[in-house]
């Protein structure tokens, strides 16, 4: 559980500027060549094991 949180993190902290970039302006994102289907896809998996790893922690309570 400690992993997949520390890996989650990590993602996001390598994928933060394209992730701002693309979620704030996608025209200066597109300029910067940015592949927004692939940050969109990326943090939807994040997202999915962030929530595996909340319903984990909190089925121990």
């Amino acid at each position: 559980m400690v992993g997949l949180s520390t890996l989650v993190l990590l993602v996001l902290f390598l994928i933060y500027r394209n992730l701002k970039d693309d979620s704030f302006d996608p025209v200066g994102a597109q300029t910067n060549h940015v592949h927004s289907a692939l940050i969109s896809i990326i943090f939807l998996v994040l997202l999915a094991f962030s929530v595996s790893v909340a319903a984990r922690s909190l089925a121990h309570f």
